[in-house]
This record gives structure tokens, C-alpha cells and sequence, in this order.
């Protein structure tokens, strides 16, 4: 059974847009829209209060002088009559009689007093509080109201009104609120729509390039972007410009290979041949048997530069075992091997405590291959200068060309007196492998290959 975690990077882009707007839709829903109805009951809660003490004030003011009877507050009330559709008892504590001046009934009236009123009105005159505002519930409806002790006389008045008109102003907000939400999402989601789009089709583009690539179909990638996917396009480029380039290097080696493997084979083969005829090409036997073992040296150095090179790709630096070793003695016995087959150059050497890290064999064949490589070009004279993680060889050749700079140290890479294009490639890969940096520099009169400790 096929049991995979939900992920939105499973989805394509224009499915992770629908899920994620659905996504806000029901959290607007459960979340959003309930908070905002919370607070806006609040508000609107709030509005009521502040109508019904402010017509309840006004009230006061114009018939606290017709208390003492009370014969035309119901009217004035009616003459007064309010959009909120305030109603009003009056409280007279020395009595203990409610008037009432609502249009309900007095049955109705008194029940009302009884299990509204009558609790906060006891707690306020208990507390002695001249002023209190309250919510609560008579028949399943919400009730909001104010109990204000008159200052000119003994009497409480107590205004109220039912939810029915916040009710009504809620849900006139609510729906607006509502249209607004979805209008706003709807916006958002033909925005994003079109981003995503924007993002689909070069993605699409860029697919395409790759699979023509694979393919090795013709293939035209032309993004014009400031942003990641513009960068990624550039990189494929630049990466397909380099797979070209590693392509026709290849294809030079190949060439190269077939051409140097092919005279010493050919030099081997005919020269044997004779000498089952007791035919001597190089005059005897000794020195025909000399050019034949000179051949097969020719091509047993060449597969083993070829066969160490793809060995180093697979050796990872981190698994083996680093030491410190000292290049001094390694120096050395390269200068003496060197030296008597290159009399015409001087070889000259300052070392000192000379310690790297890495694996003596790997370093070995690094530096023979800078010596060997400075033997071909130089014109009289090579200095080897070591220190600690510090090594410089320099040879007074000519000058490296720009171009080849470049691509120095790159496989297949082959100067004018090169052999196989593999020598400075392994230079590279070794010191990189040790956390080293090397570099070549067009001195005043030769040339010089630094290998130093890379910088943190």
C-alpha cells in the first residue's frame, strides 16, 4: 500500500494556487469572519448603549419636573419617539413603584422588571453606583440597558431596547463585510492567477530546454528575467556552454588518444615484426629493443595519467585518513630524478619546514606533474621555494596566453609543448582535495605556480 505524506511540492503550481486561495477561503470562514462579527456585536453593543443613555439623558432633563405626578411623561414619550425605539421605566425607591412608561402591557411590564431589571437595579442601589449599563437576555433576545439615578430626584430611571434593531444593523454590516472578504479574495486570486502564470511559462520553457538537451535536440532558451528564474536560465546556459566545450575536449582527446596511442602501437608492432624477420630497423637488436620498451613506456605513462585522473574522482578527502607530512624529502628526491635528464636547466630550491596535509602518494604525483610540466617549457632555469602550506614552482618559460589561463587547469586542457591534457587537471584535484588553492601567474620573465592553504 502506497502510503505518501500530502505535500503542496507534489501538486503543480496552479493546483498549489487553487488549494491554498480554498485554503484562505475556509479559514476566513471559521476564523476571520467569526472574530469580526465578535467584534463588531461589541461595537454595535456599545452603539446601543450610548443611544440609550443619550436619549434616556435627554428625557431626564425635559420631564424631571413633571415627576411628582407623572401625567403627561407617557405622552411627551410618544411625542418622543426614537428610531432605536428606546423604552423607559421609572423607578421610585421610596415607594418601590415602577412606572411604566413603555407601550407594554403592565403584566408583560412587571415581568420584564422582575427577571431583568430587579437584580442589577438592587446591586447598583446596593453599590450606590449612579450610573450602570448592562446586556442581558428575555425570551431568547438580547437586551441591552441603562439604570441612571436622577440628581434633581429620588427615582431611577431605567431605558432599554431590544437586539432586534443591532440585529438588523449586524447582519446589514455583516453581509457587507462578507462581499467586501470575497471581493477582496476574488482580487487576490486573479492576481496570483496571473503571477503563477507568469511563473508557469518560462518553467515550461525551461523544461523544454532540458529535454532537448538530454535529447541533444536543437534548443533556443531566451529568458528575459531579473529574478531566481532568470538566474536558473543563466545557468543553464552557462552550463549548457560548458557541456559543449567538455564535449568538444572529449572528442579532441579522443582524437588526440587515437593519434598518441597510435604511432607507439604502430612503432611496437613494426618493429617486432622485423626483428621475427632478423631484421634490426634501429641498425641492432639492442637499440630496436630500446625504441620498442621507449614506445610501451610512452603508452603505459599516458594510461596511467588517464586511469589516476578518473581514480581522483572518486576518492572522497573526508573518508581518509589526514596527516602532516613534509614535501622537503618528496622535493628532493623529485630534483635528483629530474635533474640529470634536464642538464641544460638549473634546478634551484629553498626549503623550509615545508608541511602539508593530505596523502603523500596524491601529493607526489601533483608535484611531479608542475616539475614535469616546467621542464617542457622552461628555458634554463626552475626554482622550487616551500614553506609550510606554501609551495612555488617557477620556471623563467614564456608566458601563459590568456585563453589558456583560463581553462589551465581543466581536463583535456593542452598547452603548445602539452602532452596529454591531463597533468595540471590532476594538479587541481588534488589540491582542491586538501582544502588547497593553486595558481598560475605570468611572472616578469617566466611563469609561476603557487599552491597555497585556501582562506577561510
Amino acid at each position: 500500500m502506497n502510503n505518501k505524506r500530502f505535500s503542496l511540492s507534489r501538486l503543480s503550481l496552479a493546483k498549489q494556487l487553487i488549494f491554498i486561495l480554498g485554503a484562505l477561503g475556509i479559514l476566513i470562514v471559521l476564523l476571520v469572519i467569526p472574530l469580526i462579527e465578535h467584534n463588531m456585536r461589541r461595537i454595535v453593543g456599545n452603539q446601543m448603549i450610548d443611544t440609550i443613555a443619550s436619549q434616556q439623558q435627554s428625557l431626564m432633563l425635559l420631564n424631571e419636573s413633571n415627576l411628582a405626578d407623572g401625567s403627561d411623561l407617557y405622552d411627551n414619550l410618544r411625542q418622543r419617539k426614537q428610531d432605536m425605539n428606546v423604552n423607559h421605566f421609572i423607578y421610585f425607591p421610596e415607594q418601590n413603584v415602577f412606572r411604566n412608561l413603555t407601550s407594554l402591557t403592565n403584566e408583560n411590564a412587571l415581568a420584564l422588571q422582575r427577571s431583568v431589571f430587579n437584580p442589577y437595579l438592587i446591586n447598583q442601589i446596593h453599590t450606590g453606583e449612579t450610573q450602570g449599563t448592562y446586556h442581558s437576555s428575555y425570551h431568547d433576545q438580547d437586551i441591552y440597558f441603562v439604570i441612571t439615578e436622577s440628581e434633581k430626584a429620588n427615582v431611577y430611571w431605567i431605558s432599554f431596547a431590544y437586539s432586534d434593531i443591532s440585529g438588523e444593523l449586524l447582519s446589514g454590516l455583516r453581509n457587507e463585510l462578507v462581499y467586501v472578504l470575497y471581493g477582496v479574495i476574488l482580487c487576490i486570486a486573479l492576481v496570483l492567477s496571473l503571477w503563477v502564470f507568469t511563473l508557469i511559462r518560462p518553467l515550461k520553457e525551461i523544461q523544454s530546454y532540458i529535454g532537448a538537451i538530454k535529447k541533444k535536440e536543437p534548443r533556443h532558451l531566451n529568458i528575459e528575467r531579473q529574478d531566481e528564474i532568470g538566474d536558473v536560465s543563466a545557468a543553464l546556459l552557462e552550463m549548457e556552454n560548458e557541456l559543449e566545450r567538455q564535449d568538444q575536449l572529449k572528442s579532441d582527446l579522443i582524437h588526440n588518444i587515437s593519434h598518441d596511442l597510435k604511432t607507439p602501437i604502430a612503432i611496437i608492432r613494426s618493429y617486432s615484426e622485423s626483428m621475427k624477420e632478423d631484421i634490426y630497423p634501429y641498425g641492432d637488436k639492442d637499440s630496436s629493443l630500446d625504441i620498442i620498451i621507449e614506445n610501451a613506456d610512452r603508452l603505459e605513462n599516458k594510461v596511467k595519467d588517464f586511469l589516476y585522473l578518473n581514480r581522483l574522482d572518486y576518492i572522497d578527502a573526508k573518508k581518509e585518513t589526514i596527516e602532516r607530512i613534509d614535501l622537503t624529502f618528496l622535493v628532493e628526491h623529485l630534483v635528483e630524478e629530474l635533474a640529470p635528464l634536464h642538464p641544460q636547466i638549473a634546478f634551484k630550491t629553498d626549503l623550509v619546514e615545508g608541511e602539508f596535509s593530505g596523502n603523500p602518494e596524491h601529493w607526489y604525483s601533483a608535484v611531479m606533474n608542475i616539475l614535469d610540466n616546467a621542464t617542457r617549457y622552461a628555458a634554463s632555469e626552475i626554482k622550487i621555494t616551500l614553506r609550510s602550506d606554501y609551495l612555488e614552482i617557477y620556471n623563467d618559460g614564456s608566458f601563459i596566453e590568456d585563453d589558456l589561463m583560463r581553462d589551465l587547469f581543466k581536463p583535456y586542457t593542452k598547452g603548445p609543448k602539452g602532452n596529454f591534457g591531463l597533468g595540471m587537471s590532476i594538479v587541481h584535484k588534488v589540491v582542491t582535495m586538501y582544502g588547497y588553492v593553486i595558481e598560475a601567474k605570468n611572472m616578469t620573465d617566466g611563469v609561476s605556480f603557487v599552491i597555497q592553504k585556501k582562506s577561510v
